[in-house]
């Protein structure tokens, strides 16, 4: 194992002798999904700007106001799984077909913005919605309070 490591500093040992035309469908089929996607994302918010602007007479103001929280919730969201999930995917697989020196360090790195991608989403729902955020905040300062009152502060 570490002749192969010694000869193949980019994988990690991993042989692509026979893997290689793998990876490069693997890329081709992630990059035809992620472009199809995004098309469908297009459509679909077209298609719910349009179905609001015929609903927003008929609507009472704050269901609409909320619709449109929400779908401006989901935007956001959409764009973060494609930062957050696909980018980092996408650089391993770069990594490996190009064969880079150290190329394991970079795909590691790339590797974090999976990590934060729970912490991101949620701090989207708790910015762009308003009464989740309001909601939080009651929570908190009741927190603080009790806190507050234990430790003889007031």
């Amino acid at each position: 194992m570490a002749t192969i490591i010694r000869l193949e500093p980019t994988t990690n040992g991993v042989d692509w002798t026979y893997g290689g035309y793998l990876l490069i469908i693997g890329i081709i089929d992630y990059g035809l999904t992620m472009v199809m996607f995004t098309c469908v994302l297009i459509i679909l918010t077209a298609f719910f700007v349009y179905k609001m602007k015929r609903l927003k007479s008929i609507m009472i103001p704050s269901t609409f106001k909320l619709q449109v929280m929400l779908f401006k919730t989901l935007v956001v969201q959409t764009v973060l799984i494609l930062i957050t999930i696909a980018f980092p995917v996408l650089v391993i697989d770069f990594m490996l077909v190009a064969k880079f020196q150290n190329g394991s360090f970079y795909a590691q790195i790339a590797i974090f913005p999976l990590c934060i991608h729970a912490l991101a989403d949620t701090t989207t729902i708790l910015y762009f919605i308003r009464p989740y955020r309001k909601y939080v905040v009651q929570m908190f300062k009741k927190v603080v309070h009790v806190e507050n009152q234990v430790n003889g502060q007031q």
